[in-house]
């Protein structure tokens, strides 16, 4: 999936997007839920609250600047950033529907394919861009994703470590690991296992990276899928990797 050269075209805007000040900051936040009032779109900051982690992050779905440009986001000088977004959007989106078509050959009976056309176009995935702060050995807390797969795209550098791996993964340019989450499982009756997750800090410096969530028509509802994740967050028990670097310098 040839979209590295993008990825690092597009991170140094994300960077500066996260430096401009509080209030053009909340300009670039999308709330999509309807009537929950929940952003979950566009710039988004978590302080490492409960479950979560101490980190920027900001999720694109396709014609999201028409939103930000109607909260008053300078979408003329992030205009190139928005473009790039969208083309590497458009190559996920690409690229999942030919996994899940070739998974849904392989696994016959369960439709994955079907329920996954079933969403709109700009429900099936959303790209996110991450960076997260230093100062704590774990950056991301274990957890499984709530999507049915994800595609690890790129980071600024390794620490992301899936089930009992004892080594992080490292990535290829234009090549993207493939790991299932929960809805995989859900819809397959467990066939497709979801893979726990989490970041470990291997330097001192902040971590960006950037995957893709594809989604697909679930028989459980969002909160009950969030109820299964949150258990497995909890019980998780980190391993020693002998990394020993995530103190701010």
């Amino acid at each position: 999936m040839p979209v590295t050269d993008m990825v690092e075209q597009a991170i140094p805007y994300f960077l500066q997007l996260t430096q401009e000040d509080e209030a053009r900051r909340m300009q670039w936040l999308v709330d999509l839920s309807g009537d929950r009032h929940d952003p979950d779109d566009g710039l988004v900051e978590k302080n490492g609250e409960g479950t979560d982690d101490r980190k920027f992050f900001f999720h694109y779905r396709p014609h999201i600047e028409h939103i930000i440009h109607a909260n008053g986001g300078n979408t003329v000088k992030y205009g190139k950033y928005i473009s790039l977004l969208s083309e590497i959007y458009r190559q996920c989106e690409h690229t999942f529907q030919g996994i899940i078509g070739g998974i849904d050959e392989a696994l016959p009976g369960y439709r994955l394919l079907e329920k996954y056309m079933k969403l709109k176009p700009g429900e099936r995935g959303v790209l996110r861009l991450l960076f997260y702060k230093p100062g704590n050995r774990i950056l991301a807390k274990a957890h499984t994703d709530r999507n049915f797969g994800t595609l690890h795209i790129h980071e600024s550098y390794p620490g992301l470590y899936l089930d009992d791996d004892k080594e992080c993964f490292k990535v290829e340019r234009d090549k993207s690991l493939v790991f299932f989450g929960e809805k995989a499982s859900i819809e397959t009756d467990g066939a497709l296992k979801p893979s726990i997750h989490y970041v470990e800090a291997t330097t001192s410096e902040w971590r960006w990276s950037v995957v893709y969530f594809a989604h697909i028509e679930c028989r459980l509802s969002q909160h009950e899928i969030e109820a299964i994740v949150k258990k497995k967050k909890t019980e998780f028990s980190y391993p020693n990797h002998g990394n020993e670097t995530h103190c701010p310098r």
